[in-house]
């Protein structure tokens, strides 16, 4: 082992080269780099995966509403069916509300929220 001209420096092995100040940037950018294009990729091949799904999810439904309409012949139920897509076949939550108290209720939210501001 030999010293650095200091006293208090510590032992350094000549045989074991150190590496350079910027080889070890370097090295670093490097892995930097490679873990950045890694999770680029697994991002976009995720992005991809999900678009897929939706689509098939997208393509799966149209094909059973369109099915469906296309084999019923008697009008009342295609009505009935365009109604549950169009979401006009819910029940109200309570058969006590109607549509005059929720325009009320409406109507004081939307007041409360113009005087707050």
């Amino acid at each position: 082992m030999q010293t650095v001209g200091l006293q208090n420096a510590r032992p350094v092995d000549v045989n074991v080269p150190m590496p350079l100040p910027a080889v070890g940037r370097q090295m670093l950018r490097a892995a930097t780099s490679l873990a950045v294009t890694k999770a680029t990729a697994a991002k976009a091949e995720w992005y991809n995966e999900h678009r897929l799904y939706r689509q098939l999810c997208h393509r799966r439904s149209s094909e059973f509403w369109r099915e469906k309409l296309e084999t019923e012949s008697d009008l009342r139920r295609i009505q009935k069916t365009v109604d549950v897509l169009l979401g006009r076949s819910r029940v109200p939550a309570s058969s006590t509300i109607d549509g005059k108290v929720l325009n009320q209720f409406s109507n004081f939210t939307s007041t409360k929220l113009l005087t707050c501001n």
